[in-house]
């Protein structure tokens, strides 16, 4: 099946990366599978359900806010929401506490009640590797998310409000956050 789904964008418009190809992109996607299989660390069940899980929130106004996760599941035996990520370099892993910091992994925590997070990282390099980084979002940080969505500029225009899929903060900018998170916190300006 894989052969086949990913054999018809072989001859499709695409402009790769020094270095990649059509070729090299489908060998390192087989390998990072077989690695994801061999660690069998991740259980999904009811894929149909918990796959792409699709969570609506009301806002005051009438507004809503819209977020996709990309599974809901276990990960070592403890549920938690599941992030796939593919990049050619490793995820910063320290300092201890930088990726209960990231604002997607609170949001979708802040959506679902849930708040253990994982981003499972397929490294595409020579040697694939996969990462599995795990965080606790906590119920203050949860908290604090609701209200930045109320005030979001998005908001006055009665549409969903979309979280899109982007990179992660840079490690720069996470140690730049992790550190201002000392710092005492002033009254909101909203």
């Amino acid at each position: 099946m894989l052969f086949k789904e990913w054999g018809a964008f072989r001859d499709a418009s695409f402009e790769y990366r020094k270095g990649d190809s059509w070729d090299r992109l489908a060998h390192q996607g087989v390998h990072l599978l077989e690695k994801f299989a061999q660690d069998d660390r991740i259980r999904v069940s009811h894929p149909k359900e918990n796959l792409q899980v699709r969570l609506m929130r009301k806002l005051a106004g009438g507004n809503e806010f819209l977020s996709y996760i990309d599974a809901v599941g276990q990960l070592d035996g403890k549920k938690c929401l599941i992030d796939w990520k593919t990049t050619t370099s490793r995820y910063a892993e320290a300092p201890d506490g930088l990726l209960a910091l990231d604002p997607q992994l609170i949001c979708y925590s802040w959506m679902s009640g849930i708040p253990d997070v994982t981003f499972v990282v397929f490294v595409r390099k020579h040697l694939p590797e996969i990462q599995y980084l795990k965080a606790t979002i906590s119920e203050e940080q949860r908290k604090d998310f609701g209200p930045s969505c109320r005030n979001n500029r998005w908001a006055a225009g009665g549409r969903p409000l979309p979280l899109p899929q982007r990179h992660s903060l840079s490690a720069k900018r996470l140690r730049q956050l992790f550190s201002f998170r000392s710092v005492p916190q002033q009254s909101a300006v909203g």
